[in-house]
């Protein structure tokens, strides 16, 4: 697996302002590979895996970084 195989997200929590830089990589939903900063999760929903503020229990903002 390369970097170019990985997509990262900047992520933040619009209640506490925690912040940090996510990562995962681009495979399937259900074979995804996921490094969270300290503070966050990764809830399955049904539109997808969403990334929540592991405190607050609300869905991170998230910005995609481009490479």
């Amino acid at each position: 697996m390369s970097v170019f195989d990985q997509q990262v997200d900047a992520v933040r929590c619009p209640n506490c302002a925690l912040v940090g830089i996510a990562s995962f990589t681009n495979e399937k939903a259900s074979a995804a590979k996921f490094r969270l900063p300290e503070g966050f999760k990764v809830v399955a929903t049904d539109e997808g895996d969403r990334i929540y503020c592991a405190a607050c229990n609300r869905l991170a903002i998230t910005l995609t970084i481009d490479p």
